[in-house]
């Protein structure tokens, strides 16, 4: 982490995005067995081992009005999934 905490391999975490005020990304949590870690969502979406959607992909969620999040699920391009997670259009700043 940019603090200098490190998160021993093979600990158990569990992410968790919080609430943010309309018009701000939300922000990512980790929780670890020992400690509470604040990470971007680059650093999350690294850390679950996603791949960022393409150029066309986003243009087509923006135009159709679904759109998918972090973690898969289909939500409003605005929205969020049921664990917290944003749509890909909030991710890069587009919304």
């Amino acid at each position: 982490m940019k603090d200098g905490s490190v998160l021993k391999a093979g600990n158990k975490f569990s992410i968790r995005w919080e609430e943010t005020a309309i018009g701000h990304r939300p922000r990512v949590k980790v929780y670890g067995s020992e400690s509470e870690f604040k990470i971007s969502n680059g650093t999350a979406i690294k850390m679950l081992g996603k791949k960022e959607p393409s150029v066309s992909s986003l243009s087509r969620w923006d135009s159709n009005g679904n759109c998918k999040s972090i973690l898969g699920e289909t939500v409003e391009p605005d929205g969020t999934d049921s664990y917290g997670s944003p749509s890909w259009l909030i991710v890069k700043g587009l919304i």
